[in-house]
């Protein structure tokens, strides 16, 4: 293989990598929002029980969380415990 050719896989290489890393980063930042949200919302229902003495699916009904997203909440809220 010529000179050319390797300097043309070598930065083909590169570029490759750098997309990886990007997507991966990507990625990343799309979880860390995905938890932080989660975990605001298990404060906002910690909250609302607390200050009025409610239960946890109450504090869920009035805050509009979705029947789906409920046992996530619950496991957020015994982390905060």
């Amino acid at each position: 293989m010529c000179n050319v050719s390797v300097g043309f896989f070598e930065n083909a290489k590169n570029i490759g990598e750098v997309k990886g890393r990007a997507e991966g980063i990507k990625l990343g930042k799309a979880e860390g929002i995905k938890l932080g949200k989660a975990e605001g919302k298990a404060e906002s229902v910690s909250n609302l029980m607390k200050s009025m003495n409610i239960s946890i699916d109450e504090a869920m009904d009035f805050l509009g969380i979705a029947k789906e997203d409920r046992s996530e909440i619950k496991n957020w809220l015994n982390k905060l415990k």
